[in-house]
Formats: structure tokens, sequence, C-alpha cells
């Protein structure tokens, strides 16, 4: 970002290594107030489900089956706020990792942050409730341990409900 390049020469590299070594230490209000009006960062991903089905088991419910023609008026709406509800869910969560990024001091938590989820990938296509559960992954799966130790993030990312859909392990029966 413009002058970052400056700040971290007066700063001295090894001092700003070390700021950015706890990122608990820097604030993150300004990044944290853009991040209030996106919806599925801050709300669960229970309730985003309750709020907007996937569109599929919405049409089920309503007894039209894959048929929008057999919808009342009312019907029709409702399947509509749910299919733009989980549009914009995929869509905050794409552009919210490219926003915290650019917005946050905690430039290395982000790059850690960004080389976890791609290492431990989710896909948001691979099940109707992944979408769901992709900002609490990162955000309490991946991003608060990013800096920590791999066995304390690897049981973080194991029992996350977004890789249990991933790797079909809410289906074991084992």
């Amino acid at each position: 970002r413009p002058g970052d390049v400056e700040r971290v020469r007066d700063m001295g590299v090894d001092r700003w290594i070390e700021w950015q070594l706890h990122p608990e230490r820097i604030d993150e209000a300004r990044t944290e107030q853009f991040f209030s009006d996106y919806e599925s960062y801050g709300t669960s991903a229970a309730e985003l489900q309750r709020k907007y089905p996937p569109p599929a088991q919405l049409l089920n419910r309503l007894g039209a089956g894959a048929d929008r023609s057999k919808l009342s008026a009312q019907d029709s709406a409702t399947l509509e706020r749910s299919t733009a509800g989980v549009r914009r869910i995929t869509t905050e969560i794409q552009s919210g990792r490219v926003a915290r990024a650019l917005l946050s001091e905690r430039q290395l938590q982000e790059v850690m942050t960004d080389f976890w989820l791609n290492h431990f990938t989710v896909y948001v296509q691979k099940n109707p409730q992944e979408r769901y559960q992709l900002a609490e992954y990162e955000n309490r799966s991946i991003r608060p341990n990013a800096l920590g130790k791999f066995r304390t993030l690897l049981g973080a990312v194991a029992k996350s409900p977004a890789m249990l859909i991933y790797l079909d392990n809410a289906l074991s029966q084992a």
C-alpha cells in the first residue's frame, strides 16, 4: 500500500517483523469497522443457512421440486431473496479476502492466512452447505492459528465444519 515501504524503513525491518509477529497488538478497528457491513462475517453459518437456504432445498421445501412455475408469487419472492442471499455470501467471502489483505495492518498474518487457506482449501461448490461455513473457517480456524503452531492449526482445520463437509466426513458413519 502507499506509504508502507516508508513506514517499514522508519520503523526498521527487525522492529516491523517483531510487530507483525504479534498481531494481537495491532489495532484492527478500521478493518473490523469495514467488515461490520459483511453479513457473512458477522453471522453464524447456521443462521446464514436458516436465513438463505440453498435454492434447491428451498424449492423442495416449497413443494415445487425443480419446477419454479408451481410457485406462488410469495414463494417466488422467498426463493429470489434466498438466491440473492446465497450470491451475496459468496461475493462477500471472495471480496472479503482481498479487502482484508488491503486494509489490515496485520500484513504477515494475512499473508499466512492466505497461504494456509490455499493449503487447506475447501471448495465452495462441493456441497450446498459449504459456502455458509467459509467465513467461520477463515476467521475461526485459519486466521487465529496462521502464525502459531502447525499442530494447533491442523487440529482446528480438522475439526472445522467446512473441512468436514469438504472431505465428506460429515457423512461418515464410522
